[in-house]
Formats: C-alpha cells, sequence, structure tokens
C-alpha cells in the first residue's frame, strides 16, 4: 500500500543533498570561482562526482583554477631548483 513512500523520500533526501551543497562559487563580480581545485589532494573518485554535472562555464572556471595550481607548482619547483643550484 505504501510501496512509493520509501522510493519518495530518497528522492527527496537526494534532491535537498544536491540542493544543499554547491559545487560553484561566485565572487563579488558574478564570476565563477572554482570550488574543486582549493584541495589539490582531492580523490579523483571524488572529483569525477563533482564535475559530472557542471556546465562549460563551471567547467572552465574550475579548469582555470587547477591552472593556477600546476603553475604555483611549476614556479615553486623553478625556484627551488634556483636556489639549490646558487
Amino acid at each position: 500500500m505504501f510501496a512509493f513512500v520509501k522510493p519518495l523520500i530518497l528522492i527527496l533526501f537526494t534532491l535537498w543533498t544536491m540542493i544543499s551543497f554547491p559545487v560553484m562559487a561566485e565572487d563579488a563580480d558574478g564570476k565563477l570561482l572554482p570550488l574543486t581545485s582549493t584541495d589539490p589532494k582531492i580523490p579523483l573518485d571524488e572529483l569525477d562526482i563533482m564535475i559530472a554535472p557542471l556546465t562549460v562555464m563551471e567547467l572552465k572556471a574550475e579548469a582555470d583554477g587547477w591552472l593556477e595550481l600546476v603553475k604555483a607548482s611549476a614556479h615553486r619547483q623553478c625556484h627551488s631548483l634556483k636556489t639549490k643550484n646558487n
């Protein structure tokens, strides 16, 4: 008789969970800010889940965030090599 209640509760809980945890943030200018690149040690399976529902603009913001991490890491490596060689 109430076989539809359990799936309904599950669907509502899933929707509530998806709405309550934003994947993207905006700064004061409305520019999208990356959230996945704030933790460079994020497990790949979590990253895969987080980026799956993103739009093209949101993916671009995430890619830009990861590019900044790579640049910063490269600059640190170059600086440490320069100080090591001197």
